[in-house]
């Protein structure tokens, strides 16, 4: 049995191919670079590839998706203007007035309520409620 590349080992005792650190064994033997969530060896090649949604640098599987998302040259997942880097590597549309990414979600910020069609209104205070897009306030507070 071949058994060839970075991180290669032959196991003697079963004849085995083995790879080791960021390594996949190729299916003609060969231990290739190819690391990360999502990391395979495309069958039938040997090439690297990610499951969807995961992007490739350097035979690296990164997680980076959503609106705007691109790898820079070091890897990083980041996201082009109007979206943000959630938790889970998604770039979110996350822009505009009092709008705060909160792990996973684009939330308002305090003292900002979010209207009908999702911009964040500022509206604070005792009794304050959207009617519309507008604030408004109950009994007459300001």
């Amino acid at each position: 049995m071949k058994c060839f590349g970075d991180g290669s080992s032959l196991n003697q005792l079963g004849g085995h191919c083995t790879c080791e650190g960021s390594s996949l064994l190729s299916f003609s033997g060969q231990c290739i670079k190819c690391s990360g969530p999502g990391a395979s060896i495309e069958e039938g090649t040997e090439n690297c590839t990610c499951l969807n949604g995961i992007l490739s640098l350097e035979n690296k599987c990164v997680t980076c998706n959503g609106p705007g998302s691109y790898l820079t040259k070091k890897g990083k997942c980041k996201c082009k203007k109007k979206s943000k880097l959630s938790a889970d590597g998604t770039c979110i549309h996350c822009y505009g007035d009092g709008k705060l990414l909160d792990g996973l979600n684009c939330i308002c910020q305090t003292g900002y309520i979010q209207s009908e069609n999702g911009d964040c209104i500022r509206c604070e205070g005792d009794g304050s409620f959207l009617k519309g897009d507008k604030c408004s306030c109950d009994h007459g507070k300001s």
